[in-house]
């Protein structure tokens, strides 16, 4: 199990270039990521975010890509875009007095200067290698968050266990409670056969209407499924459903037993699988 919080860094070093990949990640429903790249490598855009969607499930991701080295050679200049300038200065010029042109104001205009590179199709490989490693170093520390994750789960999931098991027992015992009491009022009254009869029907309901066996029996596989998800990839998604069945058993077994001792465990309860919640939004 990982966490959706994480970040990472991955280098390549080749053919007098590095290639620095920086990535980040934060907790999201989906998965959305934002890459950065050099201003000559934009087109890349879809495909690399793409690439990187084959390993990232869920989260918000954050991915920049640096090069530096062969790159850095001495600059030419776009004369096309130079005339173009020169053009415009001229004719602006007859209007407003701009003063000389000054050459390093000239070059710092943009586009001004072009710098040659490689071709784009040899920078691909590269890019996804730095994106390979910088995935790597990031699902070091986002399991290493995961393994936080799921300490603090399964000791909520522990306490979540010892109060069904309390309520499991409390149970049978107000059950059987409820149905002494109600025989003892039926016995201090003196009812004809008919209402004898239609009296025992409404004792058969009240042990019906106290009976949680089944709500107990479906807590207790959701709790064991819940358990044998924390040790699964990729079942954040999961594990917010596995939850919400958890929370209506709890809810319908509040309703079965109005009894304000039950009452009270089944508000620690719900108290456990709202922290267990909050921990799984950030699971990725």
């Amino acid at each position: 199990m990982k966490s959706m919080t994480g970040y990472g860094t991955g280098i390549v070093e080749e053919d007098g270039y590095q290639i620095k990949c920086e990535i980040s990640s934060v907790n999201h429903r989906y998965f959305e990521a934002k890459v950065v790249l050099p201003e000559n490598f934009e087109n890349l855009k879809v495909e690399l975010t793409q690439y990187l969607r084959n390993s990232c499930i869920r989260g918000k991701y954050y991915v920049k890509i640096a090069i530096t080295g062969s790159e850095d050679k001495i600059p030419s200049i776009n004369m096309k875009k130079a005339d173009l300038y020169i053009k415009l200065y001229r004719e602006l010029s007859d209007k407003v007095d701009f003063g000389e042109l000054d050459f390093v104001s000239f070059l710092s205009l943009p586009e001004i200067l072009s710098k040659e590179t490689a071709e784009q199709s040899l920078f691909v490989d590269k890019f996804k290698r730095a994106i390979d490693k910088a995935v790597i170093s990031m699902n070091m520390i986002k399991e290493e968050e995961g393994k936080a994750i799921e300490e603090f789960i399964l000791k909520e999931l522990e306490i979540v266990e010892e109060i069904v098991s309390h309520i499991k027992k409390s149970s049978g015992d107000l059950k059987a409670k409820k149905i002494e009491m109600a025989k003892k009022r039926v016995e201090e009254l003196s009812l004809d056969k008919l209402s004898q009869n239609c009296v025992e029907q409404e004792i058969v309901y009240l042990a019906d209407r106290y009976d949680i066996s089944e709500e107990i029996q479906r807590l207790e596989t959701h709790i064991h499924n819940f358990k044998t998800m924390l040790q699964k990839q990729h079942v954040g998604k999961k594990m917010g459903f596995l939850l919400q069945e958890m929370g209506r058993e709890v809810n319908t077994i509040g309703s079965k037993l109005p009894d304000n001792d039950i009452s009270f465990e089944v508000v620690k309860i719900k108290d456990s699988l709202e922290k267990i919640r909050e921990q799984v939004q950030n699971v990725e």
